[in-house]
């Protein structure tokens, strides 16, 4: 279909298309016309009854005077008496004959000339464009029953009740309060609450702001929700209609076809967990190798918890069974250490038994001595007396006294020699015991007294290093005396007095040494033998009951009473496979809290099983939250967007589903709607003011006679609008052909221009 648009900025065609104007030279070339005076596309047409009534006051009104008056002139002139020669004929027109040819003739036709230059005939397609039609009294737009603004059948007009509301269709109509609404449709309607709102469709109807019904009969009262912006309907209630031919949705607002849902469903039947029967009492991983169950929160501990327990919480036990056991494991080696240093204990005890043994011999001998001695002494006191009659026996005697105190100096030497080995024995025996002391601290009270009794024999061994010391110290004195009788042989009784009273001394402390000694060596046989302290051997079949000191694998605790023993002071054990240590009350209670929290996470995992979700059947084809068989719907809360086509959609993506419906909606009928976007009244305006222009430039007269020019101006009016029109004209020698261009100017400030030419023949 042609355009006739003069450019491509769609100007109405009326003021810019080129004109010719035809005028038939009698009826057989008149053609058919159309019944309108003027149109867009047509141009103008002038029908015999208007030509007739413009020719009848200018011939009768004007011309006939004017041939009147001037034959009455030239009448006077043509008078011989005046000598006036070649005067023309008088005026002869057949003012009749002329009325009658107008009146049967053709139309005065002003043709249209399409962009190409071509005559825009009556058979010919034309579209009139324009920028916008503009009506004189601004109000909404109302089209319909075949009128605008109720030019139409009565009854059927639309009708727009607000300034930038539109409205188009047979009764279509929107409220005065429906501001910026559009009714598109017959009886589409939009109520004063739609705001906004679009009805389109045969029966459409909108009460609320910001939403569309879309579709004949469509209905849409429901509005803004909370998240959206307004409500699109396509369909009433009881009267639904399904949206078809929709792409899938890609983007998070985008909507979600039934595809897409149905993968979904299929992707949540595949990879969801239900329940593993029908009593909704246990749920199976179907994973291949084990299903790894990730961000679990940790559950609660406690005795009655069903939680499920984490990693992280198993993590914690296991490191406290770890360090408990690693406890054990040092326990056990100090139990083994322990038992090292009684073993060490009782070897340190043989050598001291072996010691005192010696020390014992060594006393002995050292008694012995003495009895000689004092044998000696009371020879010498026989002597005494005989002492100027046999001064060389007493000398003899004082010889011999001299060997035997060399023999004691000698035994003196051994016995102190043996002292030393003793007090070295004893050191070695007081830095095992303190070992013992403190490898067995805080076992038992027993052990306490055990130490007591080692503290007590130290006491006593040095109690009898201080008296072999003054031993010691007398026999210094022994030997000084028996000096003092060697160089003064007067006072040797007196010597020998002194002599015996420390020697009786010195063998009461022999004695007291003795005994202690020999209480030593019982208490010490007694630990050696395991009958005494406070661990002794027992046997597998009476564990708690000492055997008599026969060496076993089992030892147990004695305390001052019948009953278990305290072991205090215990080292944490060595918590290890293959460990034998002993390990304490302390890593004892870490893991009974361990056990305890793990017993506790065990519950709690299972109580959370129970409200696991799970499979309705081993086939795993369907899971019905709730269980199998439940009558309660159930939310699936914090449903992520779904991006593949297996994805579950959530409620975002479906509202976004419909904001973009709503979207594609609006767009498509605002491209509908552009469609019809033009000026009523402007177009009017621009059709009044082509007719004034086109009447103005039909009215310049053109030279008549031939070989003549003529400059020409002409006006016209219509409807309001007013033209001028200037241009010249040109008749050719032989009188046959007729050229004339012209422009016009309207009161809309439209520039047209016309040209044409004509033979006559």
């Amino acid at each position: 279909m042609r355009s006739y648009a003069a450019d491509t900025r769609a100007t109405t065609s009326v003021a810019v298309i080129s004109l010719l104007l035809v005028l038939p030279a009698s009826p057989a070339q008149a053609q058919a016309t159309p019944d309108t005076i003027i149109s867009v596309c047509s141009g103008v047409s002038l029908p015999r009854s208007v030509v007739t009534s413009i020719i009848d006051p200018v011939v009768t009104g004007i011309y006939a005077p004017i041939e009147t008056n001037l034959n009455g002139t030239l009448a006077v002139l043509t008078n011989p008496l005046l000598g006036i020669t070649g005067l023309p004929a008088p005026l002869s027109v057949d003012v009749n004959g002329l009325r009658t040819s107008a009146a049967s003739g053709s139309n005065i036709r002003l043709r249209a000339i399409a962009n190409d230059g071509t005559l825009i005939g009556p058979g010919d397609p034309c579209n009139a464009q324009a920028d916008s039609f503009i009506l004189t009294n601004p109000k909404g737009v109302s089209i319909g029953g075949n009128a605008i603004t109720g030019l139409g059948a009565s009854g059927e007009e639309a009708v727009a009740g607000e300034i930038n509301s539109i409205a188009i269709g047979n009764r279509a109509g929107t409220d005065a309060l429906a501001l910026g609404s559009i009714a598109l449709g017959t009886d589409a309607s939009v109520g004063a609450g739609g705001t906004g709102s679009i009805a389109f469709g045969r029966g459409a109807s909108v009460t609320v702001a910001n939403s569309v019904a879309l579709g004949a009969g469509s209905i849409a009262s429901r509005g803004p929700q909370a998240g959206s912006a307004g409500e699109v309907s396509v369909g009433a209630p009881g009267a639904f209609r399904q949206i078809t031919n929709v792409a899938d949705g890609t983007a998070a607002s985008d909507a979600a076809t039934v595809g897409q849902l149905q993968a979904i469903a299929a992707q949540l039947s595949n990879n969801a967990v239900q329940y593993s029967n029908s009593s909704n009492t246990s749920v199976v991983l179907a994973g291949a190798g084990g299903t790894t169950v990730s961000n679990v929160a940790a559950g609660a501990v406690t005795a009655s918890s069903s939680d499920a327990v984490n990693g992280s919480q198993l993590f914690a036990t296991n490191q406290l069974v770890a360090g408990n056991t690693t406890n054990i494991t040092t326990l056990q080696g100090d139990v083994s250490q322990l038992q090292t240093d009684v073993a060490n204990n009782s070897s340190a005890i043989t050598n001291l038994q072996t010691s005192v043994a010696g020390n014992t011999s060594a006393i002995t001998t050292l008694q012995t001595d003495v009895s000689n001695l004092q044998t000696n002494v009371a020879g010498n006191t026989t002597a005494i007396t005989n002492l100027q009659s046999g001064l060389a026996t007493t000398n003899v005697a004082v010889s011999n006294l001299q060997t035997n105190v060399g023999a004691i100096q000698t035994s003196v030497s051994s016995n102190t020699t043996a002292i030393s080995n003793l007090q070295a024995t004893v050191g070695g025996n007081t830095t095992a015991i303190t070992s013992l002391q403190t490898a067995v601290a805080g076992n038992t009270t027993a052990i306490t007294n055990l130490e007591a009794n080692v503290a007590g024999n130290s006491s006593a061994i040095t109690s009898l290093q201080t008296n072999v010391a003054g031993n010691t110290t007398s026999i210094a004195n022994l030997q000084t005396s028996v000096s003092g009788n060697t160089t003064a042989i007067t006072n040797l009784s007196i010597d020998v007095a002194g002599n015996t009273a420390d020697i009786g001394q010195l063998e009461d402390v022999m004695l007291d040494v003795r005994a202690d000694l020999d209480a030593l060596a019982q208490t010490v046989a007694d630990l050696d033998l395991g009958n005494a302290g406070p661990v002794r051997y027992s046997n597998a079949a009476t564990p708690t009951q000492d055997n008599g000191g026969t060496p076993t694998n089992d030892v147990t605790l004695v305390g001052a009473a019948p009953g278990p023993v305290r072991v205090h002071n215990v080292a944490a054990g060595v918590v290890a496979a293959g460990s034998t240590d002993a390990v304490n009350g302390g890593q004892l209670a870490a893991t009974n809290v361990t056990v305890a929290a793990a017993q506790q996470t065990a519950t709690q995992a299972l109580q959370a099983s129970q409200n696991a979700v799970a499979y309705d059947s081993s086939a795993r084809t369907s899971v019905t939250l709730g269980g199998s068989g439940a009558s309660q719907a159930v939310q699936l809360r914090n449903v992520a967007a779904g991006t593949l086509g297996t994805d579950a959609v959530n409620l975002n993506q479906v509202r976004d589903l419909a904001d973009t419906a709503l979207r594609s909606a609006n767009n498509y009928t605002d491209q509908r709607l552009a469609a019809f976007s033009f000026d009523l009244g402007e177009a009017r305006k621009e059709a009044r003011a082509g007719a004034a222009a086109a009447l103005a430039a039909a009215g310049m007269p053109q030279a008549m006679d031939a070989g003549a020019n003529m400059l020409a101006a002409g006006v016209g009016t219509y409807g309001g609008k007013t033209a001028i029109a200037i241009g010249g004209s040109h008749r050719t020698e032989n009188g046959k052909a007729v050229f004339r261009i012209g422009v016009t100017y309207d009161s809309n400030s439209k520039v047209g221009a016309s040209g044409g030419a004509g033979i006559q023949f």
